[in-house]
């Protein structure tokens, strides 16, 4: 009686391939320098933004927005930063007495850095059915009309 070969199959072994990723290891905060907070911070306060913390961090864009999607200690040291630069802006801002100050660069730096805007912007969406349905469009003209006559009539009184 020749032996047979047991041919089930080891999943065990495919379990870990599935387990592991494939290329470098994700980076996490320990792989930051250490003191990290206090080099945000500080810059913070003297009005740097985010392009300054990513070189003084050595990281690139994208990981430095990626653990602020994915790290919550990090992005609330994001988030105290911004508050403390913006703070410092505005700051400078209120000294407008100085004659060498440039009001204009000032403002549009407040605009694009902090999102300021000159007016609120209000977006409406239509759909394309209240466009496009004629019975639609003939009651809204025909309600146009009684409150036109309606408007008129009161003047006349």
């Amino acid at each position: 009686m020749s032996e047979k070969k047991d041919k089930t199959f080891d999943a065990l072994p495919m379990m870990d391939f599935l387990t592991e990723r494939p290329g470098r290891p994700q980076k996490s905060l320990d792989n930051l320098r250490e003191g990290w907070e206090n080099v945000i911070l500080e810059l913070a306060k003297e009005g740097a933004g985010s392009t300054e913390w990513i070189v003084a961090l050595n990281v690139s864009n994208d990981l430095f927005y990626a653990f602020k999607d994915r790290e919550p200690y990090f992005s609330d040291i994001i988030k105290r930063a911004e508050m403390i630069c913006r703070s410092w802006w505005e700051y400078q801002g209120r000294e407008l007495a100085d004659k060498d100050f440039n009001h204009v660069l000032w403002y549009m730096n407040m605009k694009n850095r902090h999102n300021w805007a000159d007016k609120k912007e209000i977006k409406l969406d239509a759909s394309i059915d209240d466009k496009t349905d004629p019975e639609k469009a003939k009651r809204m003209a025909a309600q146009y009309t009684i409150e036109q006559e309606s408007k008129s009539g009161d003047k006349d009184a």
